[in-house]
């Protein structure tokens, strides 16, 4: 929902990682074999590549709240436009204005 057409700039990012992840997750590795040996771990190139991928994503979404956090500190109007909130301006404001009552 938060990558739609507003933050479309973002999108085909997001995307490419997020189908590297369901090719990495949907691989097999060696190291699902032995998942508490540490040797294979370091020596699986997927569980590097993941923690790529997964900085990577975690990049874009960063970028994406900070933007609309922005957007909405800088929002000149005293009540927000409950028609135009999504799911992310309604955790933001949630957390900018306290807990759940």
């Amino acid at each position: 929902m938060a990558i739609g057409g507003r933050c479309g700039r973002y999108r085909d990012d997001f995307l490419r990682e997020l189908d590297e992840a369901v090719r990495l997750t949907g691989g097999f590795n060696l190291a699902d074999l032995y998942p508490s040996s540490r040797l294979m771990r370091r020596f699986s190139a997927a569980a590097r590549d993941m923690a790529k991928c997964q900085s990577n994503i975690r990049r874009i979404i960063e970028g994406i709240i900070g933007e609309r956090a922005a957007v909405s500190a800088s929002s000149t109007s005293t009540a927000p436009e409950r028609e135009e909130e999504n799911l992310l301006a309604v955790l933001l404001r949630l957390q900018k204005d306290g807990g759940l009552h």
